[in-house]
């Protein structure tokens, strides 16, 4: 997985946007928009623990956005 973290995903885009904390690690966060209109659905940010790395961060993002979108969208 490379930046930008992106996909399209059964008619929505995820857009994975880990974010940094003060000790260095990664929260994974990604946004669910409507692919054809852009319109955010939903943002993911799920209270786990944080990641070592931007991959690890965006790779669990990606995965609980394809399962909303799979369970809600």
């Amino acid at each position: 997985m490379e930046e930008p973290f992106e996909m399209a995903y059964k008619g929505y885009l995820l857009k994975c946007r880990p974010q940094s904390t003060p000790a260095g690690e990664f929260m994974p966060f990604a946004i669910v928009t409507q692919a054809a209109s852009a319109m955010c659905v939903t943002t993911i940010s799920p209270d786990l623990a944080a990641f070592a790395s931007r991959i690890e961060a965006a790779s669990t993002a990606l995965s609980l956005a394809m399962r909303w979108v799979d369970e809600f969208g």
